[in-house]
């Protein structure tokens, strides 16, 4: 064959020898020197002669074929060879019949000497790794690690650490792998270690540790740290401390459940791990006695908020936590939210709008009760925003038709025709007359939107709108018929064709102020909500009785009106006042009676209910005002700012200030 640089080893045989041929040689190493290389190897049988094949030099390459006479020889040395540089060997015996087979290949590279030399002291085998030290030399800058399969070679250099440690991972389990080590200083390497040989296998299988044990009703729950390499574990019971017992299972995975056991019984537990190496010893010994379960929870009740759902429920004797289960499906369990020490907790992480289903279990012991009864809850609020697709976040009043949902924002006219899942803004690039919409009225298919640009009206769901330009601001909309009301900066102004013309009643036909904010219609009386107080006029205009805080109105100031049959509801920035005998005399309600806020913006009438905007939230009462509740952003509000309300079935709409569309469903 050809070794290393074009050099012809002759002699190679096939692996059985014929008879009277010599046998490979056996023990053949190569050990380097200063400039040589120590070859030994042992007698071969009827050999002759030996012949070493060698290669290698300082640049170029070198080499040829040394013969050695006798059969009696164990031993060469190759001298004159270049320091530093890498030799390669090969040998085979010979007689009169024939040639051995060459043996493997083996390196060596020749170094000048340095008096230091290492120690190698230790060559530990691990699990895919071997871990080797040696003695440190005086001065060195680090040092080479050479690693061989085959015992006297050098072998190659695999790594050059700085300190006299090493541990190469880069080896097979079941592999034997020989170590030599040279230091490395000013001078050069110094010559290599004596060679130690290690052989990494795998670990026999671990002992597992951090048992723990959690009883239960007629259980006891078990876990422990897995052991790399394990296939099992066994597990081990015994009724008194410091004997194994008896094995009661054999786990797959690092925990276990006992449930063959019984309540008020002491246990005792061992766990050992199981692989191809055999079992290993055993974990320490933990105990648990199995309780019986407290009594379940009862009483448990849900009261919604503002995206919080707030439970309570009677104390459990002797429970130390309690566990709430939380479930968007009525009759499923759902998860554990929550585990509070005390009878109560709130649910803040909850959507409003959504239905949520809650159970409760007291825990004694670590062992959980039956479960309570059901209960349920709505957090009632859901906002709107600009994020929903609103024009705007302030939004100054709103109207409800069937699903349809109309927002006048100073962002354009927004309008949902699912209940809010979906918007459509409109504003002046839409063909409204302008993009700050104040005001919104809908009638049958005709839309009203009064804004900055005047009144728009269209009469096909905001396809295509007909505006008509106002010299004053209007701030709220009513529609009676075919007749139009419009508040307006400048008076009263009423259109009985649809906003071809129109009539305006200002302080000049009576009215208490120009400034008009609100009004309401009931038959052939006409309210006026204005700057100056209530105008009222039972003719269709022609004339006016005006009442203001001289008549016992909380405020001359009026922001809004409301009527039923002879009782009129007067929105104030004092509060709201109220009449049953249409204004001869008068009842306000303010902060003192549990309004939200003396600034009241609207006030709008269903069935017995009150429904009142404030500045500190939306106000109801349905008692014809006796009690009052009151909802601000604490309890889902976009904002505290009430700026409008409507209301449809039971769901409640508020417009507020910079809060977007808040709906109570």
């Amino acid at each position: 064959m050809v070794l290393g640089f074009g050099l012809l080893v002759v002699g190679c045989q096939s692996p059985t020898t014929p008879s009277g041929i010599p046998q490979k040689p056996a023990g053949f190493s190569a050990v380097a020197g200063n400039s040589q290389v120590a070859l030994s190897w042992n007698t071969v049988s009827g050999a002759t002669a030996y012949h070493v094949a060698w290669a290698g030099g300082n640049g170029s390459t070198v080499g040829g074929t040394i013969d050695i006479s006798g059969g009696a020889a164990t031993s060469y040395t190759q001298t004159g060879l270049a320091n530093g540089f890498t030799y390669t060997y090969t040998m085979y015996a010979s007689n009169s019949t024939g040639n051995s087979p060459a043996t493997d290949v083996l390196s060596a590279k020749p170094y000048t000497t340095i008096a230091a030399i290492p120690t190698l002291t230790s060559a530990t085998a691990g699990n895919g790794q071997v871990s080797l030290s040696w003695t440190a030399v005086t001065a060195a800058t680090s040092y080479n690690v050479y690693r061989s399969t085959s015992s006297g070679s050098q072998g190659t250099k695999i790594a050059s650490p700085t300190t006299a440690g090493y541990t190469d991972v880069s080896v097979t389990n079941g592999t034997t792998y020989y170590y030599e080590v040279a230091a490395v200083l000013a001078g050069g390497e110094s010559q290599t270690s004596n060679q130690l040989s290690a052989t990494p296998l795998t670990l026999v299988t671990g002992v597992p540790t951090g048992l723990g044990a959690t009883a239960g009703n007629n259980q006891v729950g078990l876990t422990w740290t897995g052991v790399a390499g394990a296939t099992s574990y066994n597990v081990y019971r015994s009724t008194a401390s410091g004997i194994q017992g008896s094995k009661v299972a054999s786990a797959t995975s690092a925990s276990f459940t006992d449930t063959y056991v019984a309540n008020g019984t002491s246990y005792f537990y061992e766990v050992t791990a199981v692989s191809a190496a055999g079992e290993s010893g055993a974990s320490n010994q933990v105990t648990s006695i199995p309780v019986n379960p407290p009594l379940a929870p009862s009483g448990l009740t849900a009261t919604a908020g503002n995206s919080l759902v707030a439970l309570t429920w009677t104390s459990v004797s002797g429970a130390t936590s309690y566990n709430v289960y939380r479930s968007l499906t009525l009759g499923i369990q759902g998860g554990v939210i929550a585990s509070p020490t005390s009878a109560n907790f709130s649910d803040t992480s909850v959507t409003n709008g959504t239905t949520y289903y809650y159970e409760v279990a007291a825990v004694a012991s670590a062992v959980e009760s039956r479960l309570s009864s059901w209960v349920s809850a709505t957090p009632p609020w859901i906002d709107y925003s600009t994020g929903n697709g609103l024009g705007s976040n302030v939004v100054l009043n709103v109207a409800v038709s069937g699903s349809s949902v109309y927002a006048a924002t100073t962002g354009g006219l927004s309008i949902s025709n699912n209940g809010g899942t979906s918007w459509t803004n409109y504003t002046s690039a839409n063909g409204l007359g302008g993009s700050y919409v104040y005001a919104v009225a809908v009638s049958g298919s005709t839309i009203y939107a009064a804004s900055n640009g005047g009144l728009s009206v269209s009469t096909n769901g905001g396809t295509s709108w007909t505006n008509h330009s106002s010299a004053n601001t209007i701030y709220r909309l009513v529609v009676s018929g075919s007749t139009i009301y419009a508040a307006t900066a400048g008076g009263l102004s009423v259109s009985t064709n649809a906003g071809s013309s129109w009539t305006n009643y200002t302080i000049a036909n009576g009215l208490g102020n120009n400034l008009v904010i609100g009004e309401a219609v009931s038959g052939s009386s006409i309210y006026a909500a204005t700057n100056g107080g209530l105008s009222v006029s039972t003719n269709g205009g022609t004339s006016w009785i005006n009442y203001t805080a001289a008549n016992g109105l909380a405020s001359s100031n009026v922001t809004a009106v409301a009527v039923s049959g002879s009782t009129i509801y007067a929105a104030t920035n004092g509060g709201l006042s109220v009449s049953t005998n249409s204004g001869t005399s008068w009842t306000s309600y303010t902060t003192t009676n549990g309004l939200g806020d003396n600034q009241v913006d609207d006030v709008v009438l269903s069935g017995s209910s009150i429904y009142v905007a404030t500045a500190g939230g939306l106000s109801l009462s349905s008692n014809g005002g006796a009690s009052w509740t009151n909802y601000s952003s604490s309890n889902g509000l976009g904002t505290n700012n009430a700026q409008s309300v409507a209301v449809s079935g039971t769901n409640i709409y508020v417009a507020t200030n910079g809060g977007g569309l808040s709906v109570y469903q």
